[in-house]
């Protein structure tokens, strides 16, 4: 049960990593949205 829950912490750190990463390469490529908000 522990292994599950760090393997679940895992993926929930390396999906925010994406996330943040995705959302950092749309604002890089496209100014005009950062701005918009």
């Amino acid at each position: 049960m522990t292994r599950l829950l760090t393997s679940l912490k895992f993926w929930a750190l390396a999906m925010a990593v994406v996330w943040i990463a995705v959302v950092a390469v749309l604002i890089a490529g496209h100014p005009e949205l950062a701005q918009s908000h």
